[in-house]
């Protein structure tokens, strides 16, 4: 949600907590996703050293959707994260895509959004990133957005 310009409050709203337990828990998912890319030699990303390589993810399409409110070292994040789901989640065949209507909710909702499904899969979906992406671009440019 943050790849799509969402503030932290917009982001708890939608989710159903306070805008600090969001941030709070992206931060500490970041901490324990590196530690565990760490414990992973092999993996795809791991420099030598163990050290995650940032590098081949750092530039990708979401950079002019991220948020104003961006911390130090979140927007490389955001775009790395844009970059990833590209190369690991492309989704061409559009697999279990929720559809544009729900995309369209999302990005409309101003409170709890329950589809939990949704939310998941977006996050694992280029093609529904990709999405939403384009509607709250849309919706941005007519007004429409919050």
């Amino acid at each position: 949600m943050r790849t799509l310009g969402h503030d932290w409050k917009e982001i708890g709203e939608k989710l159903g907590i306070a805008p600090s337990t969001a941030r709070n828990g992206f931060w500490q998912d970041e901490a324990l996703a590196l530690l565990k890319r760490r414990n992973e030699p092999n993996a795809k990303g791991i420099g030598s050293g163990g050290q995650m390589n940032w590098e081949q993810f750092k530039t990708g399409p979401g950079g002019s959707d991220l948020p104003t409110d961006v911390e130090p070292g979140e927007s490389e994040l955001l775009q790395a994260f844009d970059r990833w789901i590209h190369t690991a989640h492309p989704n061409p065949e559009r697999k279990g895509c929720p559809g544009k209507s729900v995309l369209m909710a999302l990005a409309l909702a101003r409170e709890k959004f329950e589809d939990e499904y949704a939310l998941a899969h977006i996050g694992h979906c280029a093609a529904c990133l990709d999405d939403l992406k384009q509607i709250k671009r849309e919706l941005t440019a007519a007004g429409s957005s919050r």
